[in-house]
């Protein structure tokens, strides 16, 4: 077994132990971290409380800045909220704004620190949106995100519950019905170990809790059943200011993938050496900063998002802004969802891996069809993902009154 898929199946066994057992570990894992927080402060340590009717945390994942892009909807929106976001980070390379950050490692600080911390969150906030199953407060209630939630709730705060996406989504669940799924992948049987331990964890997270459940992509439905959908925000601006595309001969597609491995980008290499370099070119530029990517989704006409799961994320919507057709797998499971959520198409070309040269050849040919799409998938990401929306259900979910 190979050190990755031993570590895996190690991560599935402390997914798969009780709130003691975790707690044993999780105190382990974080107790040498302490010497590296020890200079952290709680974040509202002396900070009045906001005047604002209604006083919203998002934390602590902060998942490609979405927490700050849903903080910012609803603050841009709503006279009466005040959203902050309070990101665990690593301590190193690209961290999304925030309006608070801590190191991760103050899991490792004493339950007395966390207390502290704790009584700040009762104290400043009326709601908090808890990500992704993570805990808040450490050793305070034994790294028990369900008990802090019901902490919180007896302190009077509302608390929601937050997927974002592996986080919740079963391997068990996926694979079966989908073939391109990336959880066949046998070379990786320990980390879809740990993924499949992890869900089923936070699934029962879930079922326990008795307030609200949101998502963030349609297809999680499926796994957050009585859940409610907060799409993905994007700010429009950089996108639409691009230059719009060409679609000119070589028609010039661009695949970034965040994760190779979950996009796919290793079944679309037969696809990709069977293209013809005088109708399509290939753009692969590798992983980038942030901050670049708007420049090099400028130098393509068409977005190749993700072949290996049926869903689309900030990536596909950050194309769809800039007027860039989007293709990907998006097969009737993401589609039919879509449908349900919005009563609209998904504007996304759905392909396989198998597909994807005929596609591009098609397009390359008849460049009104890539421009078509395109138009359509603006006009779609500005009615759903510039932060309206958002703001809309997360305004209905956690109670506000109604969003301007």
């Amino acid at each position: 077994m190979s050190g990755a898929n031993l570590k895996g199946r190690v991560r599935a066994i402390q997914y798969g132990a009780g709130p003691r057992l975790n707690r044993v570990i999780e105190t382990i894992r974080w107790r040498p971290m302490r010497r590296r927080a020890r200079t952290a402060a709680s974040p509202w340590a002396g900070v009045p409380v906001s005047d604002a009717q209604h006083r919203l945390l998002i934390a602590p994942a902060n998942f490609a800045g979405q927490g700050a892009a849903w903080a910012h909807a609803l603050n841009s929106r709503h006279p009466n909220v005040a959203a902050e976001t309070w990101t665990h980070t690593a301590g190193s390379g690209f961290a999304f704004p925030s309006t608070h950050t801590s190191p991760r490692d103050i899991a490792g600080l004493p339950a007395a620190w966390h207390r502290r911390v704790f009584d700040d969150v009762a104290t400043h906030f009326t709601h908090v949106v808890m990500e992704s199953g993570r805990p808040l407060f450490g050793p305070l209630l034994g790294f028990d995100p369900l008990a802090e939630a019901r902490a919180l709730a007896d302190r009077g705060v509302t608390v929601a519950m937050l997927w974002h996406g592996t986080d919740i989504r079963q391997p068990s669940i996926d694979a079966p019905a989908n073939p391109h799924s990336p959880f066949h992948d046998t070379s990786r049987r320990g980390h879809i170990a740990a993924l499949q331990a992890r869900a089923r964890r936070n699934h029962a997270l879930a079922e326990a809790w008795e307030g609200p459940q949101l998502f963030t992509t349609p297809d999680l439905a499926a796994h957050v059943p009585h859940g409610t959908w907060v799409p993905v925000v994007v700010d429009p601006a950089p996108w639409t200011a691009l230059t719009p595309a060409a679609c000119e001969r070589p028609l010039r597609v661009l695949h970034l993938p965040s994760n190779p491995w979950i996009k796919g980008t290793h079944d679309l290499g037969i696809a990709v050496e069977s293209l013809d370099p005088e109708r399509v070119s290939w753009l692969t530029p590798g992983r980038m900063d942030a901050s670049e990517v708007p420049a090099a989704v400028e130098r393509a006409d068409v977005v190749a998002d993700q072949f290996r799961l049926n869903l689309y994320g900030v990536a596909a919507v950050e194309a769809m802004f800039a007027g860039r057709a989007v293709v990907a797998l998006a097969g009737e499971p993401l589609r039919d969802a879509v449908r349900r959520e919005t009563g609209e198409e998904l504007p996304i070309a759905a392909t396989t891996p198998a597909e994807l040269a005929d596609r591009l050849h098609e397009w390359s040919d008849v460049p009104a069809a890539p421009r078509e799409l395109a138009a359509r998938a603006r006009d779609y990401a500005l009615r759903w993902h510039d932060g309206k929306e958002t703001a809309r259900r997360l305004s209905q979910a956690l109670g506000f009154a109604p969003s301007r």
